[in-house]
């Protein structure tokens, strides 16, 4: 007599992946929550004791990593507005998608990366790329306020990409006064 759940198969094994269709009555399975994915590797920290990737700030599976201390606000800022915008452009009807949608994203990213090369130059060659930051971060703004005039995004989604792209600006702003 065969039992109605199949039994689990290890990692790797023929059965962990069914194959198409129906699945034989005797057949190993792996089940849907069950992970092959390895475990990440272990690290030890400065104390002696060993901790994982996930909390020693590495990446993973859908957790977002605690930022290393001393990282700048504004770049984990301008992470969080790609993070959020990203499924927002994906989706928009594919005629906008490829247009308006690839500027925005292209957009975002652009800010991104202007601070964080902002960070890592010498002082006297941090203002023009805060400078272009804040110009991009505008197109942003009126780029997003073209996808809300043909009904791409809803009034709250405006409304948090807008507050989103504020903070962003206001931490460059602020940056770029400090540098007077």
């Amino acid at each position: 007599m065969s039992s109605a759940r199949p039994e689990r198969a290890e990692c790797g094994s023929p059965g962990s992946r069914p194959a198409r269709g129906d699945v034989a009555e005797n057949s190993v399975v792996a089940e849907p929550n069950e992970s092959c994915a390895p475990s990440p590797p272990e690290r030890s920290d400065p104390s002696g004791s060993v901790r994982s990737r996930a909390a020693a700030g590495g990446f993973s599976q859908g957790v977002d990593p605690v930022p290393p201390s001393g990282r700048l606000e504004v770049v984990e800022r301008a992470h969080a507005l790609i993070a959020w915008m990203l499924p927002v452009v994906a989706r928009f009807p594919k005629h906008h998608r490829y247009s308006l949608g690839t500027r925005i994203e292209g957009r975002v990213y652009a800010v991104l990366e202007q601070v964080v090369r902002a960070a890592y130059v010498e002082r006297g060659r941090k203002s023009p790329l805060l400078d272009d930051a804040n110009v991009t971060l505008e197109l942003l703004r009126h780029e997003f306020r073209i996808a809300f005039s043909q009904r791409l995004v809803s009034t709250g989604q405006v409304e948090h990409a807008t507050r989103l792209i504020d903070e962003v600006g206001r931490q460059v702003g602020g940056w770029r006064r400090s540098l007077r």
